[in-house]
């Protein structure tokens, strides 16, 4: 018996015909979104979906907080994650097809009746130190050397130079964790959000519509994963994506993020501020975190969170630690009409890439330096020595003598008395305008640099990073 729905084949494109490849994506389209019976795929090619998985509400980039990862259970040979509550709902997509719609399971060497996931979330913090590896090997081997600019480093500081002035200017590769998730380099498996059952190629239509969209299982699989709250991945149909917007997911967020409210036990916050209040998680032994205060503004009640401990709430823990006298604790109520928003969920299972984005860039900076002195920690070379005294130069040659750079590694923390931490954000706001394509004057560029000081300065460290990242919004 066929396993296909519709008796067709797409015939591969080897010869990478744009005819071919046209009449292709034709078919594959009309099968997948011109289809009534099927629940509509979600296409992250489109401009307003690119951020979906990458970026929050107000599209500051994130990744998932690893504290909330859980297992698949079914797969034994592999570890596969996602976010718990991605997990749960997709544990009861399967059991829900295997028990309900078993018996329309046809036997489908594709969508078989013992699938299972095969794919879930990436490590971008892994991702991240690939990159960075391979973007320091690529600097010293494909131009320091063959540039013999290796001979002017002779410290961090000539080797910062020359990477950002020199190097990072000519490529077109991002070097921050928030440069990447909004690349191309970057795909929804980060985010945690999402679980594939195949592994097949993407590449080619004729692939993904012969081996998955025209098998007769797909039509349940397709109208199943909707009802509990997944998406499918238009051009990776065997990828579930969670939808955060499906009333059909929002239980399974609900069990999981376990929020209540904190009510304020005192007014000492930050100044004649009112009591405040935030929502958190816990786990079954009652620890977890709270999210930053809700509904009360920055300048008001400065951002902070609070440990909870078998239950009970600690003293703030301030994200600026130029922010003294604030110590305060919460009692914790429960509310049982409390509904989570999309902000909640955003602020519970995950957290700003750019949060740690200056200080792990500082980290790969220097380790990259230290890898160099380490590596190379002495260049010779020649060089003609001028000497306008010696008048048998006058019509030859000059002198050749040869010169020598030792280099020793340094540390973080000779890093850190050596510049200003003002000079870090100087840096990454710069590093940050190339990533996102700014193309603006230098009088702006000069202008937004500024402000951003004058709030480092005149406010704090964390007002100033929201300024840079708030400004950059309008190039994404």
């Amino acid at each position: 018996m066929s396993y296909k729905k519709i008796d067709i084949t797409l015939p591969p494109n080897k010869n990478f015909s744009p005819k071919a490849s046209f009449k292709n994506q034709k078919e594959y389209y009309q099968a997948l979104n011109n289809n009534t019976d099927l629940a509509k795929a979600f296409d992250f090619s489109m401009p307003e979906n690119f951020l979906y998985t990458r970026a929050n509400l107000t599209r500051d980039f994130i990744q998932p907080n690893k504290s909330k990862l859980r297992l698949v259970s079914e797969n034994k040979d592999k570890e596969i994650s996602a976010l718990d509550f991605v997990v749960d709902a997709y544990e009861d997509f399967r059991t829900f097809v295997k028990n309900k719609k078993f018996k329309k399971l046809v036997d489908d060497p594709i969508i078989k009746k013992d699938w299972c996931a095969v794919v879930g979330w990436q490590d971008l913090d892994i991702f991240y130190g690939k990159r960075m590896n391979e973007i320091y090997q690529s600097f010293v081997r494909q131009y320091l050397q063959p540039s013999q600019k290796e001979r002017e480093i002779k410290n961090f500081d000539d080797f910062l130079k020359i990477f950002i002035n020199n190097y990072f200017a000519q490529i077109n590769i991002p070097i921050t964790k928030s440069g990447f998730m909004n690349s191309r380099n970057i795909g929804p498996n980060f985010s945690g959000l999402c679980l594939q059952i195949n592994q097949g190629d993407v590449t080619t239509y004729s692939n993904k519509y012969n081996n998955f969209v025209n098998s007769k299982n797909f039509e349940v699989f397709s109208l199943a994963a909707a009802q509990f709250g997944f998406m499918l991945d238009y051009h990776v149909p065997w990828r579930l994506v969670a939808n955060l917007n499906s009333p059909k997911l929002f239980p399974y967020i609900q069990d999981r993020a376990n929020v209540v409210f904190l009510e304020s036990e005192t007014q000492k916050t930050f100044g004649l501020s009112p009591p405040h209040q935030h929502s958190y998680s816990v786990d079954e032994s009652l620890n977890g975190y709270t999210t930053p205060p809700i509904n009360v503004a920055e300048s008001v009640v400065p951002p902070h969170v609070h440990e909870i401990i078998s239950g009970e709430v600690k003293q703030a823990q301030y994200y600026s630690d130029e922010i003294s006298n604030t110590s305060h604790i919460h009692d914790v109520s429960y509310d049982d009409n409390y509904s989570l928003t999309p902000s909640d969920i955003y602020g519970i299972y995950f957290n700003k890439t750019s949060a740690l984005d200056i200080e792990t860039l500082k980290v790969y900076l220097v380790d990259m330096y230290n890898t160099f002195a380490n590596n190379i920690p002495v260049s010779l070379f020649n060089v003609t020595c001028d000497n306008s005294q010696d008048y048998s130069t006058l019509f030859g040659s000059g002198k050749r003598v040869t010169r020598q750079i030792n280099r020793s590694p340094t540390s973080l923390e000779d890093i850190n008395e050596q510049y200003e931490k003002s000079f870090w954000y100087k840096l990454y706001f710069n590093i940050r305008l190339k990533e996102v394509g700014a193309k603006i004057s230098a009088e702006k560029r000069a202008y937004a640099i500024r402000k951003m000081e004058e709030y480092y300065f005149f406010v704090d460290k964390d007002r100033a990073l929201r300024y840079i990242n708030d400004y950059l919004k309008q190039f994404y």
